[in-house]
Order: C-alpha cells, then sequence, then structure tokens
C-alpha cells in the first residue's frame, strides 16, 4: 500500500542527500593542514641540523686540531720538568675541552719544591706550566740523611753537598719527610735563619736546638778565613779562636727578643777582640757578655766581659 500523502516524497530525498561544503572554506582547510606539515618539516629539518652540527663538533674537540701538542715547563732549577708534567696529568694527545686544569694545578702544587704553580692552556694545542720553587733556607738532619728547609718551615728535599756547604745547619731538630712542615720549636728555628743579618751569617756553623728548646749558634768561619774549604757538615769542629778545643758559641737560649739579640749577637762580633772568644752570651739581648776560653795562652782567667750593644 502507498503512501500518498503530499511531501512524503520530499523528505525522503532531503533525507539522502548530502549538503554540498563552500568552495573557500574547503580551500582554507586544505592551506591550514599543507602549513602544519610544512611547520613539522621546518622543525624535523631544524632537529637533524642541530644534531648533525652537535655530533660534527663533538667529533671535531677529539680531533687532533683540538688536542694538547706541546707541553712547558718554566722556572724550575731544582725541579725535574718531567716531574712537573707528570704531577700535572695532562698528556699529549689530550682533548683541550676536556683538561682539568684546577685539578693539574693542585697536584703540581703537592710536590714539596713546589710554591706555586699557573697552568696555562693555549687553543693552539700548548699547556705551559709557571712553577714558582721554594727557597731553601737551611739544612737539617744527620746521619747520612740531610734534609732542605725552606723560610716557611716547609720540607722541601734532600740536600746535597753544596748545599750543607752554603746553608745553615740545624741539629737536634726532628725533621720530617720532604712535603711536611715543620711545627712547634721547627718553626722558631725557621724564623731564627730567616732573621741572620750579613753580618752575622758568615760566622754561624750551625744553629742547635737544645733541651727546652733553648737555641745555640756555633760559630766557625773567622775574619781571617771566611770561606775555609772544608764541609762543615763532615768536619764542624773549626773552631773560631785559635787554640780553642772546641768551637766558640753564641747563647740565645729561648728566643724571647730575637730581633735584639740578632744586633746584640752581631754587636759583639764586629766590635769586640775575638782572640780565644769561647761563649757570647745573648739571652738578655740589652746586655750581652764574651766569655773567653782560660785555656787559650792570651785569655787567662778572665770574668765574662759586657758589651754595650747600642
Amino acid at each position: 500500500m502507498s503512501d500518498d500523502r503530499p511531501g512524503t516524497t520530499a523528505v525522503a530525498e532531503r533525507k539522502g542527500s548530502v549538503p554540498s561544503l563552500d568552495p573557500r572554506l574547503r580551500a582554507r582547510r586544505i592551506e591550514v593542514r599543507r602549513s602544519e606539515g610544512r611547520r613539522r618539516l621546518r622543525r624535523l629539518l631544524v632537529l637533524v641540523a642541530i644534531t648533525v652540527l652537535a655530533v660534527g663538533a663533538w667529533g671535531l674537540t677529539r680531533s687532533p686540531l683540538l688536542d694538547v701538542d706541546h707541553l712547558e715547563v718554566v722556572g724550575v732549577d731544582r725541579l725535574d720538568p718531567a716531574e712537573v708534567i707528570g704531577a700535572g696529568g695532562i698528556g699529549s694527545g689530550d682533548p683541550l675541552v676536556d683538561l682539568d686544569v684546577g685539578g693539574a694545578r693542585r697536584s703540581v702544587e703537592a710536590l714539596p719544591w713546589v710554591e706555586s704553580v699557573d697552568v696555562h692552556r693555549s687553543w693552539g694545542g700548548t699547556i705551559r706550566y709557571e712553577v714558582t720553587e721554594r727557597r731553601p733556607v737551611a739544612v737539617a738532619g744527620g746521619g747520612e740523611s740531610f734534609w732542605l728547609i725552606d723560610s716557611d718551615g716547609w720540607v722541601v728535599g734532600a740536600a746535597t753537598t753544596a748545599d750543607r756547604t752554603a746553608l745553615t745547619r740545624v741539629e737536634g731538630l726532628e725533621v720530617p719527610e720532604p712535603g711536611a712542615r715543620l711545627d712547634g720549636s721547627g718553626r722558631r728555628v725557621v724564623d731564627l735563619v730567616g732573621s741572620f743579618t750579613e753580618g752575622l751569617l758568615p760566622w754561624v756553623d750551625a744553629v742547635v736546638v737544645g733541651s727546652d728548646d733553648e737555641l745555640t749558634l756555633r760559630l766557625w768561619r773567622s775574619a781571617s778565613d771566611p770561606t775555609p774549604d772544608h764541609d762543615p757538615m763532615l768536619d764542624p769542629h773549626d773552631p773560631l779562636a785559635g787554640g780553642a778545643d772546641d768551637p766558640a758559641v753564641i747563647l740565645l737560649g729561648v728566643v724571647l727578643d730575637l730581633p735584639g739579640q740578632i744586633v746584640a749577637a752581631e754587636t759583639v762580633l764586629t766590635r769586640v777582640d775575638l782572640s780565644c772568644l769561647a761563649v757570647i752570651d745573648a739571652r738578655v739581648a740589652s746586655a750581652p757578655t764574651v766569655t773567653r776560653d782560660p785555656g787559650c795562652e792570651s785569655a787567662g782567667a778572665d770574668p765574662p766581659e759586657s758589651v754595650d750593644p747600642t
């Protein structure tokens, strides 16, 4: 049975049809999609370029163009340059960008002879160590082991025969291994040696550290023989005064007035007749005294002589 009602056919036609899209809207949608595709492509190309550049840069840092070609050491006299380079830990062929320059500096400064060091990196491939060595002022030890000590109390290394002749000797002092620093009485002895004036230094054979840290200077050079040929380390008994059985000495005791005591000792040595000299007592800086060897022919048994240090 057919449906003859008016309008039924028109409704059915409308339900089965698909409305058409406006051409301008369709074109806009296509353009948006194309723009999104181009943006994605650009991002991909940028990412690829960055990756290529990063890989290339990394490869460049590992190439011979940016590695260590030369290692230089300046400022060393006692140290072997190879010892400095070995302590720094930087080798030929190492990539320049990966170097731990601060670590190399700290490692080199740990060497006993090194007071300070600057490590310079040149992008041309050169590593340069600029070293300042410690300056020894005294020799301490005994037997076959003698050590050099610098002005800050650091034990820097073994003393040579030339060192033992040229530098002031310290006796009775316990010396740690090279690289360690003296403490207590040892530091006071170093301060004493550093305070020696040009007028006093040539007379001093050794600084003797006694019980209770009392200090004595043993003298060995005389005005008539300022540079004897013997090694004072091997033959310490070279008396200042002719005819004496033992070297003359300067008593400083427990040092309380170091500058004043040094002035007093130098004054006696430069102003007093040193014939048969046995003892200069400078424990009291303002009133030094001189005692002569009673066994010396010209000395007799005179009492100690007072000396005005001013």
